[in-house]
């Protein structure tokens, strides 16, 4: 997924601690935007789903 453009844009609301959370996440892994913050915290979300799924 890293090598698509990034071509689709979505909006959305969330709670202002939910902001902070991905916030504090994104400047304790050094990560340079908040939009990226997000796209990289649902990959890991998808990851994680997609291994409790049974083969």
């Amino acid at each position: 997924m890293a090598s698509e453009p990034k071509t689709e844009r979505i909006q959305m609301l969330m709670e202002p601690s939910l902001r902070r959370a991905i916030r504090e996440w994104r400047f304790a892994n050094q990560v340079d935007t908040e939009g990226e913050a997000i796209r990289r915290l649902i990959q890991i979300a998808l990851e994680v789903e997609a291994e409790k799924k049974p083969s």
